[in-house]
C-alpha cells in the first residue's frame, strides 16, 4: 500500500490569483520587464466567501487499482453527500470529487477549483486505510481551512501568495472488519460530519 500524503493542509502555496495572467515570456532574445505588482483578490480577504467540498482520490492508494478505486468511490460518495447536506442548509459550497486519474495531481486540481470558483476555504476528506496495534481500521480525516495571503506578499507580481490556516480537523477511524462494513453507511456518516462541522461553528463564514 502506498500513501499519497501530500495533503493540501500540509502547504498550498498557490498564484491563486495568476491563473489568468498572460504569457509574458521574452521574444526575439529582447529582455521582459517584471509584471505590474496585483492586488490582493478580494475574496481571499473577505470575512464571508464559499467553500470548496473536496474528496475523491485523496488518500491512501494500493498497488492493486480495484482497491484503489474502491476507496476513491467510497470517499467520493461521503464527499458528495456532504456537499448536498451543506448546501441544503445554504451554506456556500461547491462539490469537488477528484477523480483516480488525478489522485497525483490532487494539489493541484483542488487549487485550481479554489481559484476557478474564487473560495477562499477548503473543507476536505481525507481516507486512510492501514494497519497499526490496534488492528486493521480504516480513518476518513475531515479538515477545513481557510487561504490567507502571506503579509509580505500582500501585492505580489503575478499574483498573490497564501497559506492555508487550520480552523477544523477531526479523525474518524473504524475497525476494518466484515461487521463494520455491514453497518457503515456513506450517508449517515456525512451526516455526523456536516452536523460536527457546524456544531465547530466553522462554517458561519458561509452563509
Amino acid at each position: 500500500m502506498r500513501h499519497t500524503r501530500s495533503m493540501v493542509c500540509a502547504a498550498i502555496v498557490a498564484w491563486l490569483s495568476a491563473c489568468a495572467a498572460p504569457n509574458t515570456a521574452p521574444t526575439d532574445g529582447a529582455a521582459t520587464a517584471a509584471p505590474a505588482p496585483r492586488a490582493v483578490p478580494g475574496y481571499l480577504t473577505a470575512d464571508k466567501g464559499c467553500a470548496v467540498v473536496a474528496g475523491g482520490a485523496i488518500g491512501s492508494q494500493f498497488a492493486d487499482p480495484k482497491i484503489t478505486s474502491f476507496w476513491h468511490t467510497v470517499n467520493g460518495e461521503i464527499t458528495e453527500q456532504l456537499h448536498e447536506r451543506l448546501a441544503a442548509e445554504r451554506y456556500r459550497v461547491v462539490k469537488l470529487v477528484v477523480p483516480t486519474a488525478e489522485a497525483l495531481n490532487n494539489e493541484k486540481v483542488v487549487v485550481r477549483s479554489l481559484a476557478a470558483n474564487r473560495c477562499s476555504r477548503l473543507i476536505q476528506v481525507w481516507h486512510t486505510i492501514d494497519e497499526d496495534k490496534g488492528g486493521k481500521f480504516f480513518r476518513f480525516d475531515v479538515v477545513a481551512m481557510r487561504m490567507q495571503p502571506k503579509a509580505q506578499d500582500a501585492v505580489a507580481p503575478g499574483g498573490t501568495q497564501v497559506t492555508t490556516v487550520g480552523e477544523f480537523k477531526r479523525e474518524y477511524r473504524f475497525a476494518r472488519n466484515a461487521e463494520v462494513f455491514k453497518t457503515f453507511q456513506t450517508g449517515q456518516f456525512a451526516g455526523t460530519v456536516a452536523q460536527d462541522l457546524q456544531r465547530s461553528g466553522v462554517l458561519e463564514p458561509l452563509r
